[in-house]
């Protein structure tokens, strides 16, 4: 890999992945880091006052409010025509390990593994209009964006899990039936997911250019001819071909 500082070295193409790759990254943080990735909404049967709410799980799953991977919305105010959901709360331990199932546990590890995998080539990016990288790791990079792109869809399970599937039984024996949709953050997500296949695409197609100081390696070939005038005399022709293999 040779330096080649603020040339181009890879050519003008690099542009269009580093714009996906960038905005895949902070539309994926926006959506998995705050509490409005579904809206869970729920309808109670023998629940007849909030004395019947005795704990976490109970207050948590009582009332239709907004969840994230990590944590739920607090319920929503309304101010005039304005509804506010500024509170987020994380969940708690023992709620992650007693409560929350494989399938919510699972995508609650999905957007930290995009992050990282997704910041390094973002970064990576950044500095490819100065560092020439060879193509073979640009292809090696849109493999990674892809495997983003697949875990960041995969947080989709937050839907078929069993805080969105499940009836739950409350301490009282009071039943909330559940029904889950995609809100602002899972709308993101969405987008996410197609601005990381879309950088993946795009890196598969960067052809960075040759370096200038990279040696011209050629093939030449010699082909003698031996040919006889009428009057015996005999005449040797030699002639060479020069080819680039390599650039």
């Amino acid at each position: 890999m040779g330096i080649n500082w603020c040339g181009r070295p890879n050519g003008n193409s690099v542009f269009v992945p580093m714009l996906f790759t960038t905005c895949a990254f902070f539309l994926s943080n926006r959506g998995s880091r705050w509490c409005d990735y579904l809206y869970r909404e729920t309808a109670n049967t023998n629940l007849s006052d909030s004395t019947a709410i005795v704990s976490e799980t109970d207050a948590i799953f009582a009332f239709s409010r907004h969840f994230g991977p990590w944590g739920y919305g607090g319920l929503a105010t309304t101010i005039g025509p304005t509804v506010n959901f500024m509170y987020c709360y994380e969940f708690s331990e023992s709620f992650v390990v007693n409560v929350l199932d494989t399938k919510w546990r699972a995508a609650m590890s999905f957007p930290i593994i995009v992050t990282i995998i997704g910041g390094i080539i973002m970064i990576i990016t950044w500095f490819s209009p100065c560092l020439r990288i060879a193509p073979k790791w640009w292809r090696f990079m849109a493999i990674w964006l892809l495997l983003a792109c697949l875990l960041e869809g995969l947080t989709f399970l937050l839907l078929s899990s069993d805080v969105c599937t499940a009836d739950y039984v409350g301490t009282t024996d009071w039943v909330s039936k559940p029904t889950c949709s995609l809100t602002r953050g899972g709308h993101t997500a969405i987008a996410a997911t197609v601005f990381w296949f879309a950088a993946a695409v795009s890196m598969f197609k960067v052809s960075p250019l040759p370096p200038e100081d990279e040696p011209i390696i050629v093939q030449r070939t010699t082909t003698t001819t031996e040919t006889t005038k009428p009057d015996g005399t005999k005449v040797t022709e030699t002639k060479v071909d020069t080819d680039v293999v390599d650039h």
